[in-house]
């Protein structure tokens, strides 16, 4: 189920595309409308819930932004979807619009990151 792969503590960077029944994108940055991305884990427990920022500029798109995943499980899969209220429905009446769920492999370093230590020089050491 994984669409994404991640190191876990690694930030992580999103572009999420909206789309209306008949194809054409959904307006994100219309009155009223409020966008929320949840991230849970393996038990379900709620890592984060974010805001996507509306793109101006490409209508239908939003983006995501977490900085850290430290916090998030190694060697997981973290689910991921987007809740969307806004005025879509006949008449401008408020409505909710789920994306599909989508999978995060959150993998653990490889390698270890020791902290720095003296420069070696071939020549004088």
């Amino acid at each position: 189920m994984a669409n994404f792969n991640i190191k876990r503590g690694q930030s992580l960077a999103l572009t999420i595309a909206a789309t209306n029944p008949d194809g054409t994108p959904t307006v994100l940055t219309a009155q009223g409308v409020v966008m929320a991305a949840n991230f849970r884990d393996a038990e379900f427990t709620l890592l984060n819930t974010v805001a996507p920022v509306a793109n101006t500029s490409v209508p239908g798109q939003a983006s995501i932004f977490i900085t850290d995943t430290s916090a998030w499980p190694a060697d997981g899969l973290v689910r991921m979807d987007v809740l969307i209220t806004g005025p879509f429905g006949p008449g401008g009446v408020q409505a909710q619009v789920l994306s599909p769920t989508y999978g995060i492999r959150v993998d653990r370093a490889v390698s270890e990151i020791t902290p720095e230590q003296a420069a070696f020089n071939p020549v004088t050491s």
